[in-house]
C-alpha cells in the first residue's frame, strides 16, 4: 500500500476548495512558501515515522526530507 499525506497547520483553511489551491500551487511551483512552519508538523512526522521507521519505506522515497 502507498500513498501521500500532506499535514500543514496554517495557513487554516475553510473548504477542501482552499486546500486544493494551496495543493495546485505547490505542486505547479515546488514552492512552499504558502505554508507556515510548525514544530507541531515536525512532531507529527516524527511520531509517524516512529511507527513505521523511514527505513522500512519502500525504495524511492527521499528519506531525508523533513518538514520544518
Amino acid at each position: 500500500m502507498s500513498g501521500t499525506l500532506i499535514v500543514w497547520k496554517a495557513p487554516l483553511v475553510d473548504d477542501a476548495d482552499a486546500a486544493r489551491a494551496l495543493l495546485d500551487d505547490f505542486y505547479e511551483t515546488g514552492d512552499d512558501s504558502a505554508f507556515e512552519a510548525s514544530p507541531d508538523v515536525a512532531r507529527f512526522y516524527d511520531e509517524i515515522v516512529a511507527l513505521d521507521p523511514v527505513d522500512d519505506w519502500d525504495e524511492g522515497r527521499d528519506e531525508d526530507e523533513t518538514p520544518t
